[in-house]
């Protein structure tokens, strides 16, 4: 006997009340980044461009769950899509966030995390790769990227020293030192408030940052501090006040003194 076919009509498709509103999407821009505090303060080897997809990829990796369960390739293997990158970019023209994927894959696998720290035996350099693979998928618009067993420990089972911010914080920003230092100061931040100060060295302010050797301090608050301070207070709400602390006629230092109220953010595209 030949099996029955069911035509659907249109009574028979489920409607919504008038007054019932579909539910959003849930959107890229309400994950949360979550890294721990030295990798906020490293060397992290980006462009913009870079940035916002690994930022993307990692804010999909659950920092409670235990390393082990990362270990596995499947588990650690993270997809980007043109769209989401769209939507960090606050850009909607959908041919530039194809572009940038498929650029950023032949890159990415060379850019490494890069920090200092000190042990019993003197101090040491620590530098590792941030993925083993990424892989453009023509035709789809999105990338594939594989995390390296050397970042997850960094990413996963976070309890104590860890910054956390929502991707939302960094939407549309234009520069990757605005992006930098917003990690930086979160990386900071008292305990309980969006708030905090710290001086810094102005050597390692340069090697987080990754300010060209070449600037000299008319420089670096020109093109890195003052845009940065600047686009996080139109973007996100921030009210950054920073001077410089001088040895002799020499800038040795920076304080920065920040606070940040989520219910002042402006209203922007994103």
């Amino acid at each position: 006997m030949d099996d029955e076919i069911t035509e659907l009509t249109e009574l028979d498709i489920p409607r919504l009340d008038q007054d019932e509103e579909p539910a959003a999407l849930p959107s890229i821009l309400d994950n949360q980044v979550t890294i721990k505090n030295v990798v906020a303060r490293a060397a992290q080897g980006f462009t913009l461009t870079e940035k916002r997809i690994a930022m993307a990829a990692i804010s999909k990796i659950d920092s409670r769950k235990p390393l082990k369960y990362y270990y596995d390739p499947k588990h650690c293997t993270v997809r980007v899509s043109a769209a989401e990158y769209a939507l960090i970019a606050a850009s909607p023209d959908e041919k530039t966030a194809y572009r940038d994927l498929k650029e950023a894959t032949k890159r990415l696998y060379e850019r490494n995390l890069r920090y200092k720290v000190v042990t019993r035996k003197g101090k040491e350099e620590v530098n590792f790769r941030w993925i083993e693979s990424a892989k453009y998928h023509h035709g789809e618009g999105w990338i594939e990227i594989v995390l390296t067993r050397a970042i997850l420990p960094h990413l996963t089972e976070l309890s104590v020293r860890f910054t956390k911010y929502r991707l939302e914080q960094a939407c549309g920003l234009r520069s990757i030192y605005s992006w930098r230092l917003l990690e930086y100061l979160t990386s900071w931040k008292e305990k309980g408030g969006d708030k905090g100060a710290r001086t810094t060295e102005i050597a390692s302010f340069r090697a987080f940052m990754e300010i060209p050797e070449s600037y000299k301090w008319q420089d670096i608050k020109r093109r890195a501090i003052e845009p940065a301070v600047k686009e996080l207070a139109e973007k996100d709400g921030w009210i950054i006040h920073w001077q410089p602390v001088k040895k002799g006629r020499a800038v040795a230092a920076i304080t920065f003194v920040w606070e940040r109220d989520p219910q002042q953010r402006l209203p922007l595209d994103c």
